[in-house]
């Protein structure tokens, strides 16, 4: 019976031994399980600020070719205007030069009459 006592406690103290060894790697395991969600949680947040940081840069850009394209329009604008004045004055010198020209017709004309 003694020998029974002595193998039963032998046991127990292995089993409990065992026990501390399971409960020790649990802890571990939950320690790196942790720190692996951790690094993963890290990542995700990284990629959302980098999807944030990409989507402002496109948000900028955009406006940026917005404003662009009104700068454009304005010049266009300001560009046909110069053209019309252009064009007027162009008018304007050929019909001085065809006035100038029939009054010099007229002065000769006058001239031979005298």
């Amino acid at each position: 019976d003694a020998a029974h006592a002595h193998h039963k406690t032998i046991f127990d103290q292995t089993v409990k031994r065992h026990e501390t060894k399971w409960e020790k790697a649990e802890a571990r395991w939950a320690e790196e399980r942790t720190y692996l969600l951790e690094a993963q949680l890290a990542a995700v947040e990284l990629a959302d600020n980098n999807r944030d940081a990409k989507f402002s840069r496109m948000a900028e850009q955009r406006s940026m070719i917005v404003e662009m394209e009104g700068e454009k329009e304005q010049f266009s604008q300001l560009l046909r205007h110069k053209q019309s004045l252009a064009k007027d004055a162009a008018n304007a010198l050929a019909m001085q030069a065809a006035v100038r020209e029939a009054l010099e017709h007229e002065t000769e004309a006058l001239g031979r009459r005298l």
